[in-house]
């Protein structure tokens, strides 16, 4: 398959071998394009929304009880998430692997609440994990893909800026154009509505999110941006 398709590789215990066949290191938060292939491990970084196709799956897995590491022992070999053993006695597979196509979905929806986990599909890269049920932590730019609407329509942003974040400009792209920049004062809750923005033909839009300045917190090897909550066009009113 390397040496047909780009091939990704989001593991890094697997990077040795399948480095040597053609494919590179999954970076975190970077695009996956249609009809490329990645191959995860359990352990590997979350990947960004979108469709892929499973084409090849493997436990790893060994009749023997011990374990350095496995998804469901408490043996730490290379992280302490999963406890402080230098071993643990399970039956539970090591790893679970993946072999998955990139395949090219039309979005279904003008809009994202980022308290939906059916937002993930249309999440090309740069938003985190839903967290405590209601909002997404976005890097320095997050790309989304939204359903055009049949008239032009304008883009409502809604997102938080923490008091730790360093965040004060917020860009809008619509494809390749700027539709809305603005700086804030402070940390706090704000909404961001842009120009209106035309229908495409394509039937999709791209939406890209920008920030000036991000931050990490010790401990957590994300990029942060700002906290996004909601990202989509603004319906049309009917009027008398």
């Amino acid at each position: 398959e390397a040496e047909t398709k780009r091939v990704w590789v989001n593991g890094d215990w697997l990077r040795f071998y399948l480095e040597s066949e053609g494919a590179l290191p999954y970076l975190m938060g970077q695009p996956l394009h249609p009809g490329e292939m990645v191959v995860s491990s359990e352990y590997g970084a979350h990947l960004p929304g979108g469709a892929r196709t499973t084409v090849a799956e493997r436990t790893i897995t060994s009749s023997i009880p011990l374990r350095l590491f496995s998804m469901n022992a408490k043996s730490a070999y290379s992280t302490t998430l999963f406890g402080l053993r230098p071993f643990d006695v399970s039956s539970a597979p090591v790893d679970l692997l993946r072999a998955q196509v990139v395949v090219e979905k039309k979005p279904q929806l003008e809009s994202l609440s980022m308290n939906s986990a059916a937002s993930a599909e249309q999440i090309v890269s740069g938003i985190y994990d839903i967290e405590n049920g209601q909002y997404r932590w976005m890097s320095g730019k997050a790309v989304l893909l939204l359903k055009a609407p049949a008239r032009p329509a304008p883009l409502e942003i809604r997102f938080y800026i923490p008091e730790q974040a360093t965040a004060r400009q917020v860009t809008v792209q619509a494809g390749d154009t700027v539709v809305a920049s603005q700086t804030y004062a402070g940390p706090g809750t704000y909404s961001l509505t842009t120009q209106p923005v035309p229908p495409a033909s394509s039937g999709s839009v791209t939406v890209t999110i920008t920030v000036d300045k991000t931050f990490s917190v010790e401990g957590d090897r994300r990029e942060l941006g700002m906290v996004l909550t909601y990202a989509g066009f603004v319906p049309a009113t009917s009027g008398k």
